[in-house]
Formats: C-alpha cells, sequence, structure tokens
C-alpha cells in the first residue's frame, strides 16, 4: 500500500514552470488522501503561471501511477492564503540611515554564514535609490557578496560561497519602469 510520505516523495520530482522549484519545495500540497490505491491530491494554484496547472497535472498524475498498487490518481487546485504558503522564519534587517557604513558587506557575509549552516538563504537589497549587492555582484567582486568566492584570512583555505544564496533589488524593479 502506498503510503503519503511515498507521494509526497514522488511530488519531489514534479518542477513548477518557471519556478524551479518542486511542488513540495514551494509548499503547494495541500492534502494528500489515500483510499484503497486511489490518491486524491490538493494543490495550491497561487503564483503558478498560466497553464501550469495542466502541465503540473499531467507530471504529477505520470509520476505517482508509477508507484506499486496506484489505481486513480485525481488532483484538484484551491486558492490559498499566501500566509499559508509562506516558509520563510526569520527575517533579518541590516540598516542604517548613513550611507557608506558596511550594510551591504554585513548583510553578504551574514549570507554567506547562514547558508554554509545550511540554512535557506535570499537578500532583498531594499535600497531604491542605489542597490549596491548587485552592482558589486555584476561589477565581478564577489568577495562581499553570496555569490562568489570569500577571500580567507592568510593560511586558510578558500571555500566556495553557495550558489543557492538568492538575492533581488528594489532598484531594478524601478529601473524598468523608468524608460
Amino acid at each position: 500500500m502506498v503510503t503519503e510520505e511515498q507521494v509526497k516523495k514522488t511530488l519531489q520530482s514534479v518542477i513548477v514552470p518557471a519556478a524551479r522549484r518542486s511542488v513540495v519545495q514551494m509548499n503547494l500540497v495541500r492534502n494528500i488522501t489515500i483510499d484503497n490505491g486511489a490518491i486524491d491530491i490538493t494543490l495550491a494554484s497561487n503564483g503558478l503561471v498560466p497553464g501550469a496547472k495542466k502541465w503540473i497535472r499531467d507530471r504529477a498524475t505520470e509520476a505517482i501511477e508509477k508507484l506499486p498498487e496506484v489505481g486513480e490518481v485525481k488532483i484538484d487546485y484551491v486558492e490559498a492564503k499566501p500566509k499559508e504558503l509562506n516558509q520563510i522564519d526569520h527575517i533579518i534587517a541590516v540598516m542604517s540611515g548613513k550611507g557608506g557604513v558596511g550594510k551591504s558587506l554585513v548583510s553578504g557575509l551574514l549570507a554567506i554564514v547562514l547558508k554554509r549552516k545550511g540554512n535557506d538563504v535570499g537578500i532583498l537589497d531594499a535600497d531604491i535609490t542605489g542597490p549596491s549587492i548587485p552592482i558589486t555582484r555584476r561589477a565581478g567582486f564577489h568577495g562581499l557578496c553570496p555569490w562568489g568566492n570569500v577571500v580567507p584570512p592568510e593560511g586558510r583555505q578558500a571555500k566556495p560561497a553557495p550558489r543557492s544564496a538568492t538575492g533581488s533589488a528594489r532598484g531594478y524593479l524601478l529601473d524598468l519602469w523608468s524608460w
């Protein structure tokens, strides 16, 4: 008999288009019901691009039907409140009323340390007058941000920073509308 854990593990392989993360990673799985080989799955439809529902339903059905003793697979969608899907546990604000005091340096190094400790990390550079995290990255100055390698103290070996730390800048969004 198939278990809920097996179904959830199988759903890990179903990647959401445009997000490049699984339905499980995006916390879209709302309910799994198993009854005599019939499996009913309810997924949240929040944040899915047009056409993604059918694509996900087809891929999930195909993957789950490969499990032993599976008969019918039914996948439905529901709207969920964004707060129900939120998986952010902690927010750390690095801020100052003055420029040039090292906020980007602290943010980048903090992200590296937290990622190395196994946390999922993201940086939002909300400085609307000039985002510096993406600019330092684009300029190739990788020593200050989580996308490159950190220059180690003398006598220590360099350890590459994790590539899965993500960043965003509000200033880039404003640039889109200022042309």
